[in-house]
């Protein structure tokens, strides 16, 4: 009897353990699928966030660089209303104005030279003036002080001095920027 028992206790044992195991396999089957997905939506998600992260810092350079482009359009409007003017009628009025600036600095000008040049991509054009100037140290930063509040856009490009017997002897290479870019020309 004994073993009859344990024969019908192995086999409710064996079929229970089978049951068990159907039952796992039918659990991971319906489940490991769903939580595969998950898993790839987590990771989804997380890839979204990093992107999400770098597009809003794309967004707020973008909109920096977008802002300051119309704050540098302002000024060059500003610049080109206020200071650059055309080639055609004040070339000559600045060179005598620097001229005069000079003198009432308290320099000597000697014979000055320029030569004209158009500023590619753009519709600019350069005066590059080379002016010898006899003075003293002084007189050279009153003058300069002067350009800088010149109503052109003037910029000293070079700048030499040499002590002389009685006074310095100077040189200073100026660009003035004009609007309309003509032809090349030098003179």
């Amino acid at each position: 009897m004994i073993s009859r028992r344990s024969k019908i206790r192995f086999r409710i044992a064996t079929a229970g353990a089978v049951l068990l195991a159907i039952n796992l396999i039918a659990f991971a089957a319906i489940t490991w699928p769903g939580l595969h997905r998950v898993r790839q939506a987590e990771s989804r998600a997380q890839d979204i966030a990093v992107q999400r992260v770098a597009l809003e810092t794309l967004w707020t350079q973008l909109a920096a660089r977008k802002t300051l482009a119309g704050q540098n359009r302002l000024d060059a409007d500003a610049l080109r209303s206020d200071y650059l003017k055309p080639r055609t009628e004040d070339l000559f009025a600045s060179l005598r104005e620097i001229e005069k600036l000079a003198v009432e600095s308290g320099l000597r000008p000697k014979k000055s030279s320029y030569s004209i040049d158009k500023i590619p991509g753009v519709d600019l054009v350069r005066c590059t003036v080379t002016m010898p100037l006899d003075g003293t140290y002084a007189n050279l930063t009153a003058f300069l002080a002067r350009l800088e509040t010149a109503k052109r856009f003037i910029i000293v490009e070079q700048m030499s001095l040499l002590q002389g017997e009685q006074a310095a002897r100077m040189s200073l290479k100026l660009s003035i920027v004009f609007t309309g870019g003509g032809s090349d020309a030098s003179e």
